[in-house]
């Protein structure tokens, strides 16, 4: 789906780093980075977030006669790809979307609200923890330095 193209594997891995909450408010930058699209954040909680897309009137120009059905792809497109970063990124459930404006139906802008299950903070802690430990494990130690402490050596006094 768009979401595989929407979130590659190198920022799925970077994005562990950050809380969904994290995350979600900066929306409006990565939009800056990689799209012309015009990207905006609401309320953000450890939740729920409220995200809205606008149109430069040079896109709606492209659309041309065909301004709605391309806004609702667009929209869709959109919308699934960031419902999707909770799975992608920490592994948990898809959030739920609620769409609370959408310019195909003759709104000023596509607006929805993302609404997740919270990520324990302690857990969260952990597994950036663990993930870190495991990848220093499989890499191997480094040129000269220290036996990374591996979980299957760990208590039993490794040099």
């Amino acid at each position: 789906m768009g979401e595989e193209k929407f979130i590659s594997s190198v920022i799925q891995t970077l994005g562990r780093l950050f809380s969904l909450e994290q995350i979600f408010k900066m929306f409006p930058h990565f939009g800056e980075k990689f799209s012309c699209l015009i990207l905006g954040v609401g309320e953000v909680t450890d939740h729920s977030a409220i995200l809205s897309m606008r149109y430069p009137e040079s896109i709606y120009r492209q659309f041309g006669p065909y301004r709605n059905a391309c806004a609702e792809l667009v929209c869709q497109s959109a919308k699934n790809a960031l419902a999707a970063v909770p799975e992608k990124i920490h592994h948990v459930k898809r959030a739920v979307i609620t769409d609370l404006q959408c310019v195909a139906k003759g709104d000023a802008c596509c607006e929805w609200e993302f609404i997740w299950e919270p990520l324990e903070r302690l857990s969260l802690l952990w597994r950036r923890a663990s993930d870190a430990e495991t990848m220093t494990c499989q890499a191997g130690p480094a040129i000269g330095g220290p036996q990374p402490a591996c979980p299957e050596v760990i208590g039993r006094g490794h040099t």
